[in-house]
Parts: C-alpha cells; structure tokens; sequence
C-alpha cells in the first residue's frame, strides 16, 4: 500500500523490537540515534534524519521516527521507524510543467540535490548557494546557464513543526528567456507541490502510529500484568498482521511459562519432600550403632516417606564377588532374607550393574531396560533406580529402590538419593567398625584375663604357704596364715585357683575376707 515506505517497525520505550513488517536482524536499538532523539527521555519528538542515498533504489531516503504515546496521556510507550525513500517527491517535481527549458528541483541546506537517481553527489558551489537563499527569486548563472531562479523553503503550519527544521529548498530553475512570463506562478506551484509530498508522507506516518496504538498499548498492559505474576493473561488476537502475529507469540509463551512455573513448583514440592526425608533418615540412622538396625529404620523410612513401592539394601561378601540382601521391607523383604536372595557383581541386573561400575543406574520402564532383574516376588516394579554404597573408594553395597510408576526418576533424583546413599554408607560402616571394635575388645579382655589366671597360679605354686602381712609402726611383718574360724564359700584350698568373687564376713562378725582383683582377674583375698 505504501511503496515508498521500507523498514517498517516498531520498538517498545526500552527500544526492543515488537512488530516488524519483514525480517529484521537487530532486537534493540537503543545505541541508534534516531530511537534517542524520537524517544527524548520520555518526552517524545519526531525525528526526520538527514537524506541517504539508497543505491539498490537509485534514490535517496530518510529516516523518520514518531513517538507512539499512551493513549489520553503524554507518556511515550514506543516508537515508529520507518525509511521513507524520496521517489514520490521525484516523480512530482519531475511532473511539473517549468517550459522547455526549465525544471523543479529538492535540495537540503547545504546545496545539495536530492531529487536525483545518480550516486553522483550533485551540490551547487557554497557562494552561488549562500546568493540563491538570499532572496526568493533572482537572475544569474544557474549551472552555466544564465537562467531565472525561484526557491522557498519547505515549510508547513499544520504539520509537524520538524518539518521546518530540515532546511529544504524547493528550486525552481528556467533559462531566462522563457522564463520571464510565468516566474512567480512556478514558484507558487513548485512550493505548493513540494510541500504536498511531504505531508502525504509526514500524513501516512502519523496514521500509521496511530493504528498500532492501541493494540501496542493493549500488548504493553497485559505484557506488565504478566511481569507482575498475572500469567492467566490473554492478548485478543485481532487479525493476521503483524500485530496480530505478535499477539499469537505472546499468548503462546505466557502459555509456555504457566507449564513450565506448573512444572517446576512440583519440582520444588518433590526436592523439598525429599531432602526433609534424607534429613530425617540422616538423624535416625546416626542414633544407633547396631548395623541391623541402622539398615532395618533406613529401608522403612525411605520407603514411607518417599512413597516407594520396595526398598533393599544389599551388601557385598568378603570375597566382593556378590551383592547379598541385608535387609528389604515389607513381608516380600522377608521372604528375600529367607531366601538368602542375592545378586552376583556385574550380573544382568540393577544391582549387578551398580556394583560392578560403582555408580548410580535407572531403569526408567523395566520391561524395556535389558540390565534390570524381573523378580517375580516384586510383579508391579514400573521402574528401578540403584545406588552404590560407598564410603570413600570402599564399596559396601548398593541400595535398591523399586516404583509402581514408570519414569519415576530421573537424573536430579540420583543427585539427591545419592547424597542420602553416601550418609547410609557411611552409617553402617560405622556400625559395623564399632561391632568389629567390640568384638576384639572382648576378645583382648579374656586373652588378658587367661594369660593373668596362668601366670598368677605359676605364681602361687611356687610360693605355696600363705602368708599374711601385719604393720608394726612403719614395718611390714610377714607371719604364717592361720585358718579361718569358719571357711568363707567359694574358698579354695593351698595350692588352688582362688574362687572368692565378692567380700565374705564370717558367722561371728570377727572375720572379713575381701577378694583381691586384676583385670578382672582374682590374685589374692584380704583379710580382716
């Protein structure tokens, strides 16, 4: 519809792109000078830039860009850009009827000629220029020919007042002889019809502007409705141009970012869920060292809190060569440590695979994974996840975790299961070192007590009559022992291991005899 009109688009006060009428490389423009002066801090002004030659068009071109204002208010909400090339002011100026010998010409303030279709820069000479706009019409040398010269300025009093800003003259140029006659009637009609050329494009502008205000206006408000956290906003789709298709776009991504806000609140549900039961689990199983235990709250817990359909945890033999149930929930779980159910390393399935590669693996549909294991104790396993149970470079196991829904895993969640992985791991490593730390502490008290009981009753059988110690002053005095008036229980005769374990009084009160203990181990009785 407007020919002369090129690179139609339209930013918004942040000088991104918002609608253009063809392909368009560049989203902002808040560097270029025209969006600046247009967007004047908010004011607003019409900028009209200086002529371009457009050589593809064989014409020169100028920029013009309006500020598109909030409707009843001053307050500017975008711009509009447009290249409006100068052919039409040609074709007219080259229409008009100047004799024979005579022509309508276009040139900016400074001579130079914009109403050419050459690259070539035609400019009259500074000093003929600076007597041409001395008065409005004159006689001399006009290009070597001595020639009847008119000129006015391109102004307008309905129009923007830029317009008079640019310095355009209107020149009107015929050789003397014919000229005489009709000077003034080609300078009014020249003036007249240079003016009409750019009103009609200074017109269409302005029309244009204001049919993109308000559908602009109305994207702008739902556009900051959205950015509030409003994303139930539909912009109404009112046709197949250019607005229309930015309208269709934004809906379709205010629709996208509702999915995906949807999406990932129910992420953030899920992750928070299961750090609060690692959380849980981490304090449970760190109250005990009892290892049967510490595996028995661990599956229990995942299971209930996480929402699984089955739990195991599987440890390696002391040849490492096969993964064995330690403990498993629910009656099935049972069944499996009756059974004595075990994995060997590297074997087709979860476990085999977790514990010959020491990391994580999911089965996201059973049926169709080729590693996973179908146990028929477990007939409604969907989908399967395997977690090593590592502590440090030590493998201890892996820990199995079964749903009844397909895809129930994916990579975050073995980020996460992982780290409670690691805490168990690390739970019954210590419960088992404390087991083992335990066991050979008993094992050194009754070595340690042996070799006492041995060497003590050496002792005594080389020094086979008892005797008794009595202080004299600062002098101990050795004497035979007498007997007793009434045996003491559990007393033995000379020469045997001594049985009296706790303090004995005899009948009358007059004697008391205390065991004498090392190490668990009685050497001697004391008595009183």
């Amino acid at each position: 519809r407007y020919p002369d009109n090129s690179g139609v688009f339209v930013t918004d006060r942040y000088s991104g792109l918002v609608a253009v009428t063809s392909a368009h490389g560049q989203f902002s423009h808040s560097n270029e000078v025209w969006w600046t002066l247009a967007y004047n801090g908010g004011i607003g002004a019409v900028y009209i830039g200086p002529p371009e030659f457009e050589p593809d068009n064989n014409a020169y071109s100028l920029t013009i860009a309006i500020p598109i204002y909030q409707p009843n208010s001053r307050e500017v909400i975008g711009i509009l850009h447009t290249r409006y090339r100068l052919q039409t002011v040609i074709n007219q100026l080259a229409g008009i009827d100047v004799g024979s010998t005579g022509e309508a010409m276009l040139f900016n303030e400074s001579g130079q000629r914009l109403d050419t279709t050459s690259a070539v820069e035609t400019r009259i000479p500074q000093n003929e220029w600076e007597a041409m706009l001395g008065a409005q019409w004159r006689i001399g040398q006009f290009q070597s020919q001595q020639s009847m010269i008119a000129q006015a300025f391109v102004i307008t009093d309905s129009g923007p007042p830029d317009i008079n800003d640019l310095g355009w003259v209107v020149i009107v140029r015929q050789n003397l002889n014919e000229s005489l006659a009709a000077s003034f009637a080609v300078i009014q009609a020249a003036t007249v019809i240079g003016l009409i050329g750019l009103i009609v494009a200074i017109v269409f502008t302005v029309f244009v502007a204001r049919s993109l205000v308000q559908p602009v206006a109305e994207l702008t408000r739902l556009a900051k409705e959205a950015q509030s956290g409003n994303l139930g906003v539909t912009v109404p789709v009112g046709g197949r141009d250019e607005i229309g298709q930015l309208s269709e776009a934004f809906n379709a991504m205010i629709s996208e970012i509702r999915e995906s806000t949807s999406l990932l609140e129910e992420k953030v549900a899920e992750r928070t869920t299961q750090l609060s039961a690692i959380n849980e689990i981490a304090a449970t199983v760190s109250s005990t060292l009892d290892i049967n235990e510490v595996m028995a709250r661990t599956v229990n817990l995942i299971r209930a809190r996480l929402n699984f359909y089955h739990v195991s945890i599987f440890l390696l033999d002391e040849q490492g060569r096969t993964a064995i149930v330690r403990e498993s929930t629910g009656e099935i779980g049972r069944q499996l440590k009756e059974r004595g159910h075990h994995l060997d390393v590297g074997s087709q399935s979860i476990i085999g695979y977790v514990t010959a590669n020491r990391k994580p693996r999911i089965a996201l549909d059973v049926g169709a994974d080729a590693v996973h294991f179908k146990n028929p104790l477990l007939p409604n396993t969907r989908s399967e996840m395997g977690l090593p149970l590592l502590v440090g470079d030590t493998l201890l196991g892996a820990l199995d975790v079964q749903s009844t829904e397909p895809k129930a895993f994916d990579t975050d969640d073995i980020a996460v299961l992982q780290s409670m992985a690691n805490q168990i791991a690390i739970a019954i490593n210590n419960a088992r070192l404390f087991q083992e730390t335990q066991a050979r502490l008993a094992e050194i008290s009754l070595l340690s007590r042996q070799y006492l009981a041995g060497a003590w009753e050496s002792y005594t059988q080389s020094h086979s009559n008892k005797i008794a110690l009595r202080l004299e002053g600062n002098t101990a005095i050795a004497y035979p022992l007498r007997a007793s008036k009434s045996p003491a229980p559990d007393t033995t005769p000379a020469n045997e291991p001594l049985n009296l374990t706790m303090p004995y009084l005899s009948e009358d009160g007059t004697e008391m005899i205390i065991p004498i203990t090392l190490r668990g181990q009685v050497i001697g009785e004391f008595m009183l």
